[in-house]
């Protein structure tokens, strides 16, 4: 019995050391409360070559010495918000669940702190995780444990990356985000707080109305790369309001029309929507989405991860001159003026789509110094290098077959 009760203080008093540095005491006594995490600020060099900051977020007790690999939460800010603002919104849960997050303060085109997804922007925070390990040297991230969340803009941001860099974000949520960039912009006289002075920002971030850059719109919206998030088995999480008076007709022109698409296109897709009555962006706090958006990141405690290869039936569809997915490359030799399209429709089959040349590095297990590709109807011999093959494509509808 005695040596019953010494085990259980022990075990009480290593639960106590393990969790303490998480958890603060309030002066009056009472229940004890998680302590904030620790706040970090630092600089990264954007696409365009500027320095910007961005707010890094580490749970209480993580130190030096107790530096394990950590999950990181990309959380890239709204209109009108900023790298800090939208950090506090994440309260105590970077401790409570033990994971980073990193906030950062974004570079568009020609604006820095309204980029609606620029192509570069998108770049950038694909690139958070090394940024934050350049930055801050002893803190690790898990690199198969990288999520994305944001609000409005920043939920719009989230969706482009995911869809855009599935071997890289193993999990998104979008909360009152975009989906679709033109509508937003004829609708923004209908929306409270915005109006024609935010029309000027986005032709001034665009390079011109939707009319006279319907691309540059189409790059930035989700909706652009539905079939992206309905077939690469990326975990999707939407957030719309009904009530929503800024991004209005979410359920006919936003969110509640990515996730009819998406769903229409794949009905197995991983995406689910969550419709709340709450004003835009008020649902993004620990108490209301943030929590629950967690819960879905690590569903039964265990956090998603991105999966050591693709899945089998895959579609990649970007308006970039050059992508990487898991150990596919693709880069265009002209400059683009619309979206390619690759897809993999069987275990060696792929089908190319593209309205200029690209140049494809495709992942081969042949264990001779050669292989033979199906382009088409005629059988090419290509060189195995490293592993994979090189293929060289003019514009159009291609079929390959790796025999």
């Amino acid at each position: 019995m005695r040596r019953t009760v010494w085990l259980l203080v022990l075990s009480a008093c290593l639960a106590a050391a393990m969790i303490g540095p998480w958890l603060v005491t309030p002066a009056g006594g009472g229940q004890s409360k998680p302590a904030h995490p620790v706040r970090r600020v630092i600089t990264y060099t954007a696409w365009n070559g500027s320095t910007r900051q961005a707010v890094l977020l580490l749970p209480a007790g993580y130190t030096p010495a107790r530096a394990g690999r950590l999950p990181l939460i990309i959380s890239p800010h709204g209109r009108g918000m900023s790298d800090r603002s939208i950090a506090s919104c994440w309260g105590c849960l970077p401790t409570l669940d033990h994971f980073a997050v990193v906030c950062p303060a974004g570079e568009g085109v020609r604006l820095p702190n309204y980029s609606w997804a620029a192509p570069g922007q998108i770049a950038d925070l694909a690139r958070m995780p090394e940024i934050v390990e350049r930055a801050v040297p002893w803190v690790r991230i898990d690199a198969r444990r990288v999520y994305a969340v944001g609000p409005s803009m920043g939920g719009q941001e989230a969706l482009v990356l995911a869809a855009e860099y599935p071997d890289r974000i193993a999990a998104a949520a979008s909360i009152d985000g975009l989906a679709d960039l033109t509508t937003r912009f004829y609708e923004m006289p209908r929306s409270h707080r915005t109006g024609r002075h935010i029309m000027h920002d986005m032709v001034v971030e665009c390079g011109g109305t939707p009319a006279r850059r319907p691309l540059a719109y189409a790059l930035r919206s989700p909706l652009s790369y539905a079939a992206n998030l309905a077939f690469d088995r990326v975990p999707i999480e939407l957030w719309w309001s009904r009530c929503d008076q800024v991004v209005v007709d979410q359920a006919s022109h936003q969110s509640g029309l990515l996730y009819r698409v998406i769903k229409r296109l794949n009905p197995a897709a991983p995406v689910r929507q969550i419709v709340t009555d709450e004003p835009h962006c008020a649902a993004f706090c620990p108490g209301i989405a943030l929590g629950r958006v967690v819960t879905f990141l690590r569903p039964n405690g265990r956090w998603r991860h991105v999966p050591a290869r693709p899945p089998r039936d895959w579609l990649l569809r970007s308006g970039s001159s050059c992508a990487s997915f898991w150990r596919y490359r693709f880069r265009t030799t002209d400059p683009l003026h619309g979206f390619w399209e690759v897809r993999r429709t069987a275990t060696r089959e792929i089908v190319v789509q593209t309205p200029v040349p690209m140049t494809l590095t495709l992942p081969c297990s042949a264990t001779r110094h050669f292989a033979r590709v199906m382009i088409g109807r005629a059988l090419h011999r290509e060189t195995v290098r490293d592993g994979s093959i090189h293929l060289a494509l003019p514009p159009g509808r291609r079929r390959l077959l790796v025999l």
